[in-house]
């Protein structure tokens, strides 16, 4: 098994968005889920860490940068 990437103080904060925008019955395997994923897109771009710019890549604009 592949040990944690360290993230940085705005990807948590961006996974924590993500993680509160679930339905609350899959709060947890979603953050699981979006965890592993984006420590999985980083090791694959060759980052030591985790940085919000990963997970924008993996799932779009921040809530707060959304168009209405």
């Amino acid at each position: 098994l592949a040990r944690p990437l360290p993230w940085d103080d705005e990807a948590r904060e961006r996974l924590q968005e993500l993680i509160d925008a679930e339905p609350v019955l899959v709060r947890i395997s979603a953050a699981k889920r979006m965890r592993d994923a984006a420590e999985s897109e980083a090791r694959h771009q060759g980052q030591e860490s985790v940085d919000a710019a990963v997970l924008t890549r993996l799932f779009g604009l921040r809530k707060t940068e959304a168009v209405t």
